[in-house]
C-alpha cells in the first residue's frame, strides 16, 4: 500500500481523470479507497487504461545521436532524416517566417560489434559510446530497463523509440533535458482540416516554460538534422523526436506528423496530466480486470 496522503492520492486521482477523458474512454470512474486510487472503465479498453495509468514523467531533451537498431544493415549511407513515423513536423504559428531546411548530417564512425553505426547520425558523445553501441532497442529485454526509475534527466542519456510504419526500432543519444513536465500548461488532439496535415497535438506552455522553449527551440533551430531535433520523452521512452524549423515563441506549438486519432490521443494525455507521484502496480487498481 503507497504511504502518500489522502489529498495527494486525490491529485493523483483527478489527473487520471483528464487522461482517461483525453483517450476517450467512456464511463470511468476514478476513486481512492482505503489508501489506493480505483479505476473503473466500461467496455474492453486494456490499451487505453495502459496509457491513462502510466506514470508519465516527461522530459524534453535534445537529440545527439540515433540510430536504427537493425542486425544487418542495407547500406553504409545514413539516411538524411530519421523516418516521419518517428519524426515528426515541429510547426511554429501559421503566420510565422518560412523555416529553413537544414542539411544532412553526417554519420558517425562506425563502432566495434555495433552492426547500426554505419547509419547513426550525429555525434555520440565519449560517455556513452560503449553503452551507445552495445544498445540494441530492439530486444525487448534491454528496452524493459529503459524505465522512468533510470532515465537520468541531468545528464547525457540513452533512449529508445519505435517507428510504427516501419516497425523499426532507434537508440537515442540525448543531451541533459531542457524542459519538463512542468513547464506544459495543456496539450490536446486535433485533426488538422485546412492545412491537410492530418491528426496532430497542439501545445500551450506555461509562463517560464513558453520562454524556456523559445530559447532551446531557438538554438536547436540553427543546428544540422539530426542536432536540430528535440525527443519527447515519457517514462525513458521516446514517443516522437521532431525537429526544429525556427525558434517558436508565443507559447504555443503544433506538432505534426504521421499521427493516427488514437497516437495524437496518447501523446497528447501523457503531455497533459504527470502524475505527482511514481505509481507502481501496486498502487492503482483497475476495477474487473487487471493491475496495470
Amino acid at each position: 500500500m503507497t504511504s502518500a496522503s489522502v489529498p495527494t492520492l486525490q491529485s493523483a486521482a483527478e489527473k487520471l481523470r483528464h487522461r482517461a477523458d483525453a483517450l476517450g474512454l467512456t464511463a470511468v470512474e476514478v476513486t481512492v479507497q482505503d489508501g489506493r486510487i480505483v479505476l473503473s472503465a466500461a467496455g474492453d479498453a486494456t490499451d487505453k487504461v495502459a496509457a491513462a495509468t502510466r506514470p508519465g514523467r516527461l522530459h524534453l531533451h535534445p537529440v545527439l545521436a540515433l540510430a536504427p537498431c537493425i542486425t544487418n544493415p542495407p547500406s553504409p549511407t545514413p539516411p538524411a532524416v530519421a523516418p516521419s513515423g518517428v519524426n515528426a513536423a515541429l510547426k511554429a504559428p501559421a503566420d510565422s517566417p518560412t523555416a529553413r531546411a537544414g542539411a544532412a548530417p553526417s554519420a558517425a564512425a562506425p563502432g566495434t560489434g555495433d552492426p547500426s553505426a554505419a547509419m547513426t547520425q550525429g555525434t555520440v558523445p565519449p560517455e556513452l559510446a560503449a553503452p551507445f553501441a552495445a544498445l540494441d532497442c530492439a530486444d525487448a529485454s534491454q528496452r524493459a530497463g529503459d524505465a522512468s526509475t533510470s532515465h537520468s534527466a541531468a545528464a547525457a542519456t540513452l533512449a529508445c523509440g519505435s517507428t510504427a510504419e516501419q516497425d523499426i526500432w532507434y537508440k537515442f543519444a540525448l543531451g541533459p533535458a531542457a524542459l519538463d513536465g512542468t513547464t506544459i500548461a495543456g496539450a490536446k488532439a486535433a485533426y488538422d482540416e485546412q492545412s491537410g496535415a492530418g491528426w496532430q497535438v497542439q501545445l500551450s506552455f506555461t509562463s517560464t516554460g513558453a520562454k524556456a522553449f523559445a530559447e532551446t527551440t531557438g538554438k536547436l533551430a540553427r543546428q544540422n538534422l539530426p542536432n536540430n531535433q528535440f525527443a519527447i520523452v515519457v517514462d525513458g521512452a521516446v514517443l516522437s523526436h521532431p525537429y526544429v524549423r525556427e525558434a517558436v515563441t508565443g507559447g504555443t506549438a503544433q506538432i505534426s506528423g504521421s499521427f493516427t486519432r488514437e497516437q495524437a490521443e496518447q501523446l497528447a494525455a501523457a503531455l497533459t496530466d504527470q502524475l505527482p507521484l511514481d505509481l507502481t502496480s501496486s498502487d492503482i487498481t483497475v476495477a474487473g480486470g487487471t493491475t496495470p
